[in-house]
């Protein structure tokens, strides 16, 4: 016989199960928000004015608003742009399509790199427009922006002379990365063009977490 004691026995554990339940739904719904906060803040991207692929302006303000991963490559590279660029489509890729995040490329040999390049660059690569902008601009900006404003490494490999780099060994180092040395990380951004993460694009447990780091400043 089901006794009143049982009754409210009953009741209090269902309620439980309900608060319970209630709880791991929060958690589920709040959690990448507090991830958001977790980031830390590296720094934030300065004022910029540099030109997309289709010759249009594309200033700092344009980041705003929006989540961005940024790489660095050029087009004439021989050896890790390639793979660098492979790695951040994957990345597009797993964010799927509407993603709320945007992807930046920033030519570190605009000399070369004009807009009309970049933007046969983009076709060949299959790259959607509409999740991909590629800039270029004046070499002394674009050389500022990534060292001061992202604070990665840049430069001519010629300069590598200087650092002790034998003749010999130059050479096989432009024959392999080409004239320029640069960076292959991909830089998080966020809405208010802070920089929230690096991550080295060949460490694929740094990727996975670039994926949930974006996936928490988008939620």
């Amino acid at each position: 016989m089901v006794t009143d004691a049982n009754r409210r026995r009953g009741a209090a554990t269902r309620i439980l199960i309900l608060l319970l339940a209630a709880a791991a739904l929060l958690l589920v719904l709040f959690a990448p928000n507090r991830r958001a906060t977790e980031l830390p803040v590296i720094g934030q991207v300065p004022d910029f004015a540099l030109t997309d692929q289709q010759g249009r302006p594309f200033v700092a303000s344009a980041l705003e608003g929006r989540p961005w991963i940024v790489a660095f490559l050029y087009t004439t590279c021989p050896g890790p742009c390639p793979l660098l660029l492979a790695r951040a489509k994957g990345v597009q890729s797993r964010l799927g399509d509407g993603s709320d995040v945007g992807m930046l490329v920033v030519s570190v040999d605009p000399a070369n790199d004009t807009p009309a390049v970049l933007a046969e660059y983009s076709q060949a690569h299959g790259l959607d427009p509409d999740a991909w902008t590629l800039v270029t601009g004046e070499v002394e900006d674009i050389v500022s922006l990534v060292r001061e404003g992202f604070l990665l490494a840049i430069g001519p490999a010629a300069e590598m002379l200087a650092d002790g780099t034998s003749p010999e060994e130059l050479r096989e180092i432009i024959a392999t990365q080409g004239p320029v040395v640069h960076s292959t990380r991909l830089v998080l951004v966020d809405r208010q063009r802070r920089i929230r993460g690096t991550y080295e694009s060949a460490d694929t447990d740094a990727v996975d977490r670039l994926l949930a780091d974006a996936a928490s400043l988008v939620d």
